[in-house]
């Protein structure tokens, strides 16, 4: 356990995160996985305010009581992440809106009534990288690609011809 020691445990706070959303889920939220340090998510300050959910199911925090000290400057927003379990968490699973609130680019949460987002009709839909999953991009002649083989062969075809030299009788002047 990262988050809570001791003295935390016995704050306010963990007994009033407990009775809302039970024990295990408050030990994870002194787990450091969000853009916020540990100092200030074990804290005894009164339970930080939900504001809002993306479509991922990625969960948005604001801490209005924050005082906002710790060098990254983000000490009062931050992330749970809807896969928390995972090992690896990474940032291209937050949507644009939602990154420039946790940066405080804006103010207001992103909401479908917010005007600070405009969504053209050419938008494409907000992916995160597939790197490590099926659906990654493996180059032709990748190890892991299955058609390596066939692709090697191709090339070897392609670029390794035999040099014929044209037949040009010889001239003597």
């Amino acid at each position: 356990m990262v988050g809570w020691s001791l003295s935390t445990i016995l704050t306010g706070k963990f007994m009033k995160i407990w009775r809302m959303e039970g024990f295990i889920r408050t030990l994870e939220r002194g787990r450091a996985v969000r853009f916020k340090s540990i100092e200030d998510v074990a804290g005894a300050r009164d339970v930080a305010k939900c504001v809002g959910q993306d479509p991922y199911g990625n969960r948005y925090y604001q801490d209005f009581n924050a005082d906002d000290f710790n060098e990254s400057h983000n000490g009062e927003r931050w992330v749970e992440f809807v896969d928390r379990h995972d090992m690896w968490q990474k940032g291209d699973r937050i949507p644009p809106e939602w990154h420039a609130w946790l940066h405080k680019m804006v103010d207001e949460p992103p909401t479908a009534e917010s005007t600070h987002f405009y969504t053209p009709f050419f938008k494409k839909k907000h992916r995160t990288c597939p790197s490590g999953t099926p659906a990654e991009v493996v180059p032709h002649g990748h190890w892991n690609n299955p058609h390596a083989k066939q692709f090697q062969k191709h090339v070897k075809s392609v670029l390794c011809t035999t040099w014929e030299p044209e037949h040009r009788e010889k001239r003597y002047d």
